[in-house]
């Protein structure tokens, strides 16, 4: 396993193969005995971090990347190590990301935002990180109106709101 995994980081740095290495990585992410694994693999959050910041990537291929860092964030023992400013960069530039024309991945951002916010010792470092606090909160405002334009009987987890108190209360 960890062959293919360093195979998988080598191969990112090719922009050739870079789409498919993203896929792949969401897939072996969606598995739970992976996911600490792949976290702790020397490469593998950088690759996925690159590719969710890079605006070289086609919108499916920065998704895949952060679906991946989605998955990988449900782990309890890669919360701590995912709290870097290049993860938070990912998961900002993502958050930030046209939310009308693809809000899958802005979505998948807060919902890796709130995993690692699960962890008390992330959020200092979280409510600190530049232009995250106004992300999540941009994030709230979007899941009022959709709340506010729900029909009775209508259900929806909504995050955001939960996620910047907490943020708040750690500063």
């Amino acid at each position: 396993y960890r062959n293919l995994l360093d195979a998988l980081v080598v191969a990112s740095l090719s922009k050739q193969g870079s789409s498919s290495i993203s896929t792949v990585l969401r897939v072996k992410a969606r598995e739970p005995e992976n996911r600490e694994s792949m976290a702790r693999h020397p490469g593998i959050l950088d690759t996925l971090s690159d590719v969710c910041v890079s605006p070289n990537f086609p919108v499916k291929v920065r998704d895949n990347a952060m679906r991946a860092i989605m998955h990988l964030t449900n782990e309890d023992a890669n919360r701590v190590i995912m709290c870097s400013r290049s993860m938070l960069d990912a998961l900002l530039a993502c958050a930030n990301s046209d939310f009308e024309k693809n809000p899958e991945i802005g979505e998948s951002a807060m919902v890796a935002l709130e995993r690692l916010a699960t962890d008390a010792s992330n959020r200092p470092t979280m409510a600190r990180h530049p232009g995250l606090l106004v992300a999540v909160a941009k994030a709230t405002e979007r899941e009022t109106k959709i709340q506010d334009a729900m029909k009775d009987g209508e259900a929806r987890c909504f995050l955001a709101k939960p996620l910047l108190m907490s943020l708040l209360l750690a500063i």
